[in-house]
């Protein structure tokens, strides 16, 4: 994450986002981003998007499946 520019406003692909403890809040800080959260396991993307849920994120979107099968 410290390679991200402070206000980041551009697209970011977080893989895998497991239960999203640490990238979360984080993502606070970028209200510009379009961030995409990618993890093979189903409980893992409830966990982190009920964690995006606790924290209001606006721009963070979910999806769940195997990142070696992206089209």
């Amino acid at each position: 994450m410290s390679g991200i520019p402070e206000h980041f406003s551009g697209k970011l692909l977080e893989v895998p986002v497991g239960k999203g403890i640490l990238t979360m809040p984080v993502y606070q800080t970028m209200p510009e981003a379009d961030i995409t959260c990618l993890d093979y396991s189903p409980d893992m993307m409830r966990q982190a998007r009920e964690k995006a849920d606790r924290l209001h994120l606006k721009n963070v979107t979910f999806r769940q499946g195997d990142v070696g099968a992206l089209s």
